[in-house]
């Protein structure tokens, strides 16, 4: 999903636009002979927080394919923010 979109979650007037981000299954690490676990809340912004990469590739295997991405997402990627930031401020002519 697109950053843009993801910022509209945020409120306005934020000194940083940051998501408290909770992983549900922190990595256990272990040093020295002693096991621990990373934290598990992270205020991170969207770039970190809604990001999977290949989310959308098709796999079969050798093969890879990306046009579910380009041919289906693409164009809401391209025209997407320019269509949510129009109707967000829309007023209708007929309605007072």
């Amino acid at each position: 999903m697109s950053e843009w979109y993801q910022k509209l979650f945020l409120p306005t007037g934020l000194k940083e636009k940051k998501f408290y981000y909770l992983d549900l299954n922190p990595e256990t690490l272990f040093s020295d002979g002693h096991a621990y676990k990373r934290k598990a809340l992270f205020h991170w912004g969207p770039s970190r927080c809604f990001c999977e990469s290949d989310l959308y590739t098709t796999k079969f295997g050798g093969w890879e394919s990306t046009e579910i991405e380009e041919k289906f997402f693409g164009k809401i990627d391209s025209f997407g923010q320019t269509a949510v930031e129009y109707f967000t401020s829309f007023k209708h002519p007929r309605i007072l």
